[in-house]
Formats: C-alpha cells, sequence, structure tokens
C-alpha cells in the first residue's frame, strides 16, 4: 500500500492532481507484479546491445515504482492515464541508454538498432541544441531543436517477456559528452529547479563546453586518421624510392652480365678460329678396326668415320687443342695423360715412338713391326 501524504511530501507534490488517488494505487499495485517480467526484458535487450562494438557503455534500468507513481501524478493533468494504459502512455518504464564516443558512430548504431528484432513505436526523436551540425543525425529521425540545450536521439520500441507480456521501453543514444552534461543537469536542476535563472544561464554554458568538447574529440579522431594516412603515403613513398632504386642497380648489373657475355662469345669466336684441321695419317683400316668401337665417347658417327679415315683421332677429342700441340704430344708419347682412358687401346713404336692401335703389326708411321 502506498502511503498518500507520506508520498506527496516526499516528491514535493500538491493535493489538486487530476487522477484519483485509488487509480493511483492501482497502478502502483499492478506494476509490482510485473516490475519482475519488465527487468527479465532489461537483460535480453542488453545483451543484443553488448554486441555492438561501437557502443561504449550501456546503462539500463527499470523504473523504480515511486517514481513511476511520481510520474503519472505529473502527467495526468494532460493525459488521462489508468491501470489500462499506463504501459503505453509511460515509455520509459524500461529505459535503456546507449553511450557512443564520437557523433560520426550514431548513424551507425541508429542502423544496428533499427535491424534488431523490435518493433519501433513511432519516429526517433532527434534532440539537438540550437546550432548544432545536423549532418550526424540526418535520416534518423524528427529533429527538435531543445530549448534547455538537450542531445539524445530517443526511440520508442516494443518488446516482450518470456509469457508474451508487452513492454514498451525508451532508448536514448547519445555520445560521452552529452551524457556527461545531461546527468549532471538532471542531478541538480531536476525536477524542481528546471526554472533558475542563474542555473540556465551555467548549465547554458557547460552545455555549449560540452558540445565544445564532442567537437574536439571528433576533430582529433579525424587528425589521426589523416596522421596515419600521411605515415602510409611517407612509407609508401619511401618503399616506392628504395624500389626505383633496387631497378636501377638491377639494371647496371645486366648490362655489366651483358658486356661479359659478348666479351666471352667474342673469345670463343677467336678460339675456334685458330684451331686447325690438317690430318697427318692416313690408314682407313683405322676406321674398319675401330669402326663403332667408341660410340660412347665421339658424338656424331659421320664425323667419326672421317676423322677416323684420315687417321687424326685425336682431333676428336675436345681435350687436344691444336695439331702442333697434338703432334708434340704424339711423338713425344704424352697421349696417354691427356686422355688416360685411351691407354689400353694404344702401342708405342720402339723406333719411332709413334702411336699405334694396339692390333697394328707394323707401325702406322715407320711402317717397322711393332712388338
Amino acid at each position: 500500500m502506498l502511503e498518500r501524504e507520506a508520498f506527496l511530501e516526499e516528491y514535493n507534490i500538491k493535493e489538486n492532481f487530476n487522477i484519483p488517488w485509488e487509480e493511483v494505487e492501482k497502478i502502483y499495485e499492478d506494476y509490482i507484479t510485473i516490475k519482475e517480467n519488465a527487468e527479465e526484458v532489461v537483460d535480453s535487450i542488453v545483451k543484443k546491445f553488448r554486441k555492438n562494438e561501437l557502443i561504449h557503455s550501456i546503462r539500463a534500468r527499470v523504473k523504480d515504482p515511486k517514481h513511476l507513481i511520481e510520474k503519472i501524478i505529473r502527467k495526468s493533468s494532460k493525459k488521462g492515464i489508468n491501470v489500462e494504459n499506463y504501459k503505453e502512455e509511460i515509455t520509459d518504464i524500461i529505459g535503456v541508454r546507449i553511450i557512443c564516443l564520437f557523433k560520426k558512430d550514431i548513424k551507425k548504431i541508429d542502423e544496428y538498432i533499427k535491424k534488431l528484432d523490435y518493433k519501433l513505436v513511432g519516429k526517433p526523436e532527434v534532440n539537438l541544441r540550437d546550432g548544432d551540425d545536423k549532418k550526424y543525425y540526418e535520416g534518423i529521425g524528427d529533429i527538435k531543436e531543445h530549448m534547455a540545450g538537450y542531445r539524445s536521439v530517443h526511440y520508442n520500441l516494443i518488446a516482450s517477456d518470456s509469457t508474451g507480456k508487452k513492454f514498451i521501453y525508451e532508448i536514448q543514444l547519445r555520445t560521452i559528452f552529452e551524457e556527461a552534461w545531461g546527468e549532471i543537469d538532471h542531478s541538480i536542476r531536476y525536477p524542481y529547479l528546471q526554472d533558475d535563472p542563474y542555473l540556465n544561464d551555467y548549465f547554458k554554458a557547460l552545455n555549449r563546453l560540452s558540445g565544445l568538447g564532442d567537437e574536439m574529440s571528433n576533430f582529433s579522431e579525424e587528425l589521426v586518421t589523416l596522421i596515419e594516412k600521411a605515415k602510409k603515403s611517407d612509407r609508401v613513398t619511401e618503399l616506392e624510392k628504395k624500389l626505383n632504386e633496387s631497378n636501377e642497380e638491377l639494371r647496371k648489373k645486366e648490362k655489366e652480365i651483358s658486356k661479359l657475355k659478348n666479351k666471352l662469345d667474342s673469345k670463343k669466336t677467336e678460339v675456334y678460329k685458330n684451331i686447325p684441321y690438317e690430318p697427318s695419317y692416313k690408314d682407313t683400316s683405322l676406321a674398319s678396326n675401330t669402326k663403332g668401337k667408341y660410340k660412347s665417347i665421339f658424338k656424331n658417327h659421320e664425323t667419326i668415320q672421317k676423322q677416323y679415315e684420315n687417321n687424326f683421332i685425336f682431333k676428336v677429342s675436345p681435350m687436344l687443342k691444336n695439331h702442333e700441340t697434338i703432334r708434340k704430344q704424339y711423338e713425344n708419347n704424352f697421349i696417354f695423360k691427356v686422355n688416360p682412358m685411351l691407354k689400353s687401346q694404344f702401342k708405342e713404336c720402339p723406333d719411332c715412338h709413334a702411336i699405334n692401335l694396339i692390333n697394328y703389326s707394323n707401325c702406322a708411321k715407320c711402317n717397322k713391326p711393332l712388338k
């Protein structure tokens, strides 16, 4: 039971209000029975909003029963409120306050709210101070200039508890600076000193400071973004410069390699020109006796055939540079040092020291018998 005299004295309410006290008591008793259900709804709402990373903090509450009655009495002069309709007329029985850091985040959070599975009642109401930049609030709802400088976006939505009972609840969306000013103003002036001229001037100045704080915080974030972009740009410029330097160095190296390759090709051509082809001995039996025997050693059979027939087997080996060298090595018995693989296939003439195939009976040079 709600004690009439004690309640009116506590909340400084005069006797001449437009709702019967019996109706007030009915509302009070009904609300006590549903308050627990409303708290269940609050928990569900808060869980959903905590998933949004742009939300800095969330405050939620279910209205205190006495505060609800006070508000109903103050509003009863304008509206006929009773136990049947008070849950529709008082839209902040459940109140959720969403705080963000920057004004630029408000539109994104607004989109998030409107996508949730709560039915929106009417259009959101955007409260701004005269002179505020409206670009952050375009498309959200109806914009209104608040005489006292109050800034906040208000939403009314419908939520249901586990039994299906519906509640209209209010969301207030604001920045952290708007929250600070609103809390200080509410704590000092609401509800009895809202028309005090001295406090009004003071809080107007405080309101301008909170607005300036919002602008400075937005500017600071934009400045950080510009600084990061500048750093990235400088870094990219530095990397591009290093890349260009590396490419230039690579081009120089490629030119040096090309010059060395040309010199090498020139030397090869010069060496090949100086290699004579003058066979000294002829013996057709050499080809017939050794035909196919050294296929694994020599690359081209036709070339081998001609060289065999001209008795110039040594010309095939790339290790024998020119004919004069071959002749000296041939005559001085150094062929075995040049190509030790052939050692078992030849024997030396004891008279002229010429080298002959092992199956020769007479020396190919002096025609003397071989031992």
